[in-house]
């Protein structure tokens, strides 16, 4: 498994690829973590992956991982640092695991906006995406041989209901940035400025307030009452940042902008509320404020759901289906 790291960091917890590896050792399988990143921050004086010296670091940083795939033989290879590998990353894959898989992974939106993630995705057998829509997609039309969707997996070990600490918790939480450079929801930008003022709500990462990470980002997620899900784009089928998996399985009532087909993946009224606009939002937001009952309810079955549909092992279950037959059985799947 090729992929960042933020190891020592509390936002290490954070990164996907460690869900995908728990879930696939849950599964019996043999998993060799490879930190491309880390590889070329070794090849920078100052450790900044904007400082490495060109082709000379990608050159070194290919060769430290064909010797690792050289000595442990995978038969399947998952990259997950797409942005920073080099241009001949996967033609060393190849070189050294012929005939292997290869099976790359996009959580991020707008992918066809970026050379780099649509090079290194061509180049790649299968792709499993976060969206079932035009981003998706996308991948089929530049020769991608399968593609699937998987929403990013939840990790019931640490995205669960925490101890109640009043400094973390908020009647209304957001943690976020305001906007993104593809592009942002009119309703976001409305709605992160009006919980500007809210009695009791928090914004982390947002106007430039202090951001949390890890371990303590999923207590504020489990102290709150409201956790606020929205896209900068909502307008692709299914998809959802990692936000939405994360604080559904904390436990906290979640109001989701939504998307179109987000039924497959949560019930509305019965593990979350999805809101239709900014206006929509503060409606929910005042009446669940005084529904304590009803907001328990639904943030405890939303959470239990979670846990069971989304956990590692499940999902690594499902990834392995589609790597050996091109396809693989949920409700909420789609395969091109």
């Amino acid at each position: 498994m090729v992929h960042r790291s933020h190891s020592g960091k509390p936002r290490s917890c954070q990164v996907e690829s460690r869900y995908w590896a728990k879930g696939l050792i849950q599964n019996g399988i043999d998993v060799q973590l490879v930190c491309y990143e880390s590889i070329l921050r070794s090849r920078s004086n100052s450790g900044l992956l904007s400082k490495f010296k060109g082709y000379d670091a990608y050159r070194y940083a290919d060769q430290c991982l064909g010797k690792v795939i050289d000595a442990y033989r995978p038969d399947l290879v998952l990259v997950f640092c797409r942005r920073i590998l080099g241009p001949k990353t996967i033609q060393t894959i190849r070189t050294f695991a012929p005939g292997v898989p290869i099976v790359g992974r996009d959580i991020d939106a707008w992918p066809n906006t970026s050379s780099e993630r649509t090079y290194i995705g061509a180049e790649c057998d299968k792709m499993i995406v976060t969206d079932a829509g035009d981003w998706m997609e996308h991948y089929s039309q530049i020769g991608v041989p399968h593609v699937a969707f998987f929403p990013v997996p939840c990790d019931p070990d640490i995205h669960r209901p925490y101890p109640r600490n009043p400094k973390l918790g908020a009647d209304v939480l957001f943690t976020g940035k305001l906007n993104h450079s593809g592009g942002c929801d009119p309703d976001r930008l409305d709605i992160l400025h009006r919980l500007k003022t809210f009695p009791n709500g928090k914004l982390y990462g947002t106007f430039d307030k202090n951001t949390i990470y890890g371990i303590q980002c999923y207590e504020a997620y489990s102290n709150s009452k409201i956790v606020l899900s929205i896209n900068a784009e909502n307008n692709i089928s299914r998809y959802h940042s990692d936000r939405l998996t994360a604080a559904v399985s904390c436990g906290s009532l979640v109001l989701a902008k939504e998307v179109p087909q987000s039924e497959l993946l949560f019930r509305d009224r019965e593990h979350l509320r999805y809101f239709k606009d900014a206006d929509h939002f503060f409606e929910l937001v005042e009446y669940y404020l005084r529904k304590e009952e009803e907001r328990d309810s639904i943030s405890l079955a939303g959470m239990h759901h979670c846990h069971k549909e989304f956990n590692p092992a499940r999902m690594a279950r499902l990834l392995l289906d589609f790597v050996t037959t091109d396809t693989y059985d949920a409700d909420w799947g789609r395969v091109l």
